[in-house]
């Protein structure tokens, strides 16, 4: 099967048809909403336009449907996924883009949302080229880093208080509290620059299954300004510190497979 095109009528009757009520990744309050006669309505569109496109074959001897194998375990994937990661891009002027992979043991599904509304579904041959694929919506390269900063831990409330004063234009301030925290004076100038004056920022999201319920594990996210671009990282959302360094291509792709891998990073 190749790239696959739904409406969102069409992926709520597939998700609801083998009893998913929360997915990562999408629109629930369209998919599902909590109407019953609102989502009844949206159940017999979805049915009528899987069947007009051919997703569903109506046997009328029988009075049955018989679904579309390749969709039926693409769609069980996605309902069901050990692990999911969402990866948003937003830049500056307020347009962004959001990608989503589910993950079961060799088999990836990768979702995204068309201009024109629909949800694009297929499957990825590897994990080296989902990782690849979340590099593109990065679209990061190194040409961004002035300098080269190893890497810094920082306690999460002092990066969250920092962040804040930054945000609030308190800039010799912040970047003062940076270098109490032990980081170099330039390092903390151009920090500050990206928390302030971003011209993109990238958030990646690792999600797994526990207890029957897919929470956030672990995530990174990059910002980028006309200085420096910044990795930022939590290998576990537990830990209360957060490490930061300056943004490599390669570095990037080292710790996203090493999330997706559920390995623990190596920092060597």
């Amino acid at each position: 099967m190749s790239t696959l095109f739904l409406e969102p009528a069409e992926l709520s009757y597939l998700l609801q048809t083998i009893r998913a009520r929360s997915v990562v990744g999408v629109n629930h309050a369209e998919l599902f909403p909590a109407d019953e006669v609102e989502n009844e309505a949206l159940l017999k569109l979805g049915r009528d336009r899987l069947i007009f496109h051919g997703w569903l074959k109506p046997v009328p001897e029988s009075g049955k449907i018989n679904f579309d194998p390749s969709i039926c375990y693409l769609i069980a994937i996605m309902a069901d996924p050990e692990t999911a990661v969402i990866t948003l891009r937003q830049e500056r002027r307020g347009t962004y883009q959001l990608i989503t992979h589910y993950l079961a043991g060799q088999v990836i599904v990768e979702q995204r949302r068309t201009s024109d509304g629909l949800y694009q579904l297929g499957f990825v041959s590897s994990l080296a080229t989902a990782v690849s694929r979340i590099q593109s919506v990065i679209q990061l390269s190194d040409t961004a880093v002035n300098q080269a900063a190893p890497q810094i831990l920082l306690d999460r409330q002092a990066f969250t208080r920092i962040k804040n004063l930054a945000s609030e234009g308190q800039t010799e301030t912040a970047v003062a509290e940076l270098q109490k925290e032990g980081i170099e004076s330039s390092l903390a100038v151009s920090l500050v620059a990206a928390i302030q004056m971003p011209t993109y920022q990238g958030m990646i999201v690792v999600m797994q299954r526990e207890n029957g319920q897919i929470v956030a594990k672990r995530n990174m996210a990059v910002m980028q300004s006309q200085q420096a671009s910044w990795l930022i990282r939590m290998d576990n959302l537990n830990d209360p510190q957060i490490a930061l360094e300056s943004f490599w291509p390669q570095l990037f792709i080292h710790y996203l497979t090493g999330f997706l891998q559920n390995q623990p990073v190596n920092d060597n």
